[in-house]
């Protein structure tokens, strides 16, 4: 009787909490962009700053979309200032390394990420890409989740630690929602 319980609570929190160990797909990488709330960053693995100021509250809305091809505005603070850009994705599956993103900016400039996590019941997501020779982490949340505040567990951010250890710089606090 208590192997048939083990069992059966094991085959519920699968198909509750899915397979974290199945790599992501192009449709998963749709799902995750496919909300018109916005998407916080809540973590990196690298600090960026603007005017000697660091970058926090930083944030994605999805403005409009294509099968292959998504616009967002992007929010941020640095000290007190708020500051807006315009982004441009392109996605694609790469099978060998999973569904892809160029991320482009007005001026020019752009960056591969690939998607390597997400967890479609906590609404989150783990981003890499590669910076001189280093991968470098981002982990993202819908704002139905962080809203409640920043998660600190989770698979999303279990997978960031694997990918990224020791390196979790915070960008989000609940002052951020006045953006």
């Amino acid at each position: 009787m208590n192997f048939f319980t083990v069992t059966l609570f094991l085959a519920l929190g699968v198909m509750s909490f899915g397979d974290t160990n199945t790599p992501p797909k192009l449709e998963d990488l749709r799902k995750a962009l496919n909300t018109g709330e916005k998407i916080w960053m809540a973590y990196r693995s690298y600090e960026m700053q603007i005017s000697e100021e660091i970058q926090r509250c930083n944030n994605v809305v999805k403005d409009a979309e294509t099968l292959y091809t998504y616009n967002f505005t992007q929010t941020f603070k640095y000290g007190e200032q708020r500051d807006k850009k315009l982004l441009y994705v392109d996605i694609k599956e790469r099978p060998e390394f999973g569904p892809e993103l160029t991320v482009k900016n007005a001026t020019g400039g752009s960056v591969v990420y690939t998607m390597q996590f997400w967890d479609p019941n906590n609404y989150c997501f783990v981003l890499t890409f590669q910076k001189n020779g280093q991968q470098e982490c981002e982990l993202h949340f819908w704002d139905k989740v962080i809203k409640h505040g920043t998660p600190t567990g989770g698979s999303c951010m279990q997978h960031y630690g694997k990918l990224c250890p020791g390196r979790k710089n915070e960008l989000y606090s609940p002052d951020c929602q006045n953006l």
